[in-house]
């Protein structure tokens, strides 16, 4: 994703017409959940190209709409429906999806199951403009020849011997492991695939010798892990706990203070009591916060609370993310955030 122009659809086009006619194998966003479906089980085994993110637009629905194109396009499996006589046959694909657009698929609410499903880059320009004009016409012109040829060496490759693929795989996925520690497993695993296939075509198709193919696959490897994400920066639970503690600050003059005097509260409506180190936070202020950005408290609250993060009481045999604190003479329930732990 990146600024308006700069190659990003000639590069899609270009990379779908190693399979076929590109206009055939693409779609843009601006379709039903079902018309997607029913594309991606027509091109099956092939690439599915989607171009536009914009045209889906902006919002909240609009957002979690992309993300259910995203979990849809990589589980292989459309929605189940009824029909007057029963339920209609699911469709089911196998294939990788490559998207473009002016903005990103996700966002930064994006839950993180979300993020480990995609390999997502910001840049611009993609390619230079007068290569990326030409490219349009070549593309119909001549097509569909390269990922035949690569497809038979494939086949032919594993009758030889089955596991020199897989080999080479798992050579470049404990290579990227061990380089890259502080990354999911699930997108090395996926940046090694990518990899895998630069290494092979570069050989198979270009010509080049495996050291150099071997080289130019590494330094492919160390450009993607540039634009992704560590486990820390995807977390939900460390954006949840940045996310407590950038609230915390920006509303400090919300909290009633205690200590062995009273210091009521400078803003309306009142978050909460600090008293003696703590921040007792009114339950429903924290959470309707943290659902208007997009997180899901319940989750983060228990994280946050096996993490120490915040304190957690059993009763009745029952774990609760909030404890009991009288205030002004009610007593009530908070969620307790030791401010200690702000600075962690």
């Amino acid at each position: 994703w990146g600024t308006s122009g700069g190659g990003k659809t000639a590069a899609m086009v270009w990379a779908l017409s190693v399979w076929g006619l590109a206009r055939e194998l693409m779609v843009n966003f601006n379709m039903s959940m079902a018309g997607l479906e029913g594309r991606l089980a027509l091109t099956n085994d092939l690439p599915a190209g989607i171009n536009e993110r914009q045209v889906a637009g902006g919002g909240r629905d609009k957002q979690e709409w992309l993300e259910r194109v995203v979990y849809m396009v990589e589980g292989g499996r459309g929605k189940a429906r009824a029909t007057t006589s029963g339920i209609r046959r699911t469709l089911s694909w196998r294939t990788i999806g490559l998207a473009c657009g002016e903005e990103p698929l996700s966002s930064e609410a994006s839950v993180q199951g979300v993020k480990t499903r995609l390999l997502e880059f910001n840049s611009y320009p993609v390619l230079p403009n007068e290569l990326a004009k030409s490219l349009y016409s070549r593309a119909e012109r001549c097509c569909g020849y390269a990922g035949s040829a690569y497809m038979q060496r494939l086949i032919s490759e594993l009758k030889n011997k089955n596991c020199v693929v897989y080999d080479a795989y798992t050579a470049i996925q404990a290579e990227l492991t061990e380089i890259y520690p502080e990354y999911f497993a699930v997108h090395i695993d996926a940046v090694s695939l990518v990899c895998l296939a630069d290494f092979l075509v570069s050989q198979w198709l270009f010509g080049m010798s495996a050291d150099q193919a071997r080289s130019e696959a590494r330094e492919l490897a160390n450009y993607i892990v540039g634009q992704l994400q560590t486990r820390t920066q995807i977390s939900d639970i460390e954006r949840g706990w940045e996310f407590v503690k950038g609230w915390i600050a920006a509303n400090g003059e919300r909290f009633d203070y205690f200590n062995n005097g009273m210091r009521p509260s400078q803003l309306t409506p009142k978050y909460g009591v600090e008293e003696y180190g703590h921040l007792y936070i009114y339950p429903d202020a924290l959470k309707n916060a943290m659902q208007a950005a997009g997180l899901s408290a319940q989750k983060i609250l228990k994280e946050l609370a096996d993490m120490g993060k915040i304190e957690s009481v059993f009763e009745n045999s029952k774990r609760r993310f909030t404890v009991k604190k009288q205030v002004n003479g009610v007593r009530a329930r908070f969620i307790d955030v030791d401010k200690t732990k702000l600075d962690e």
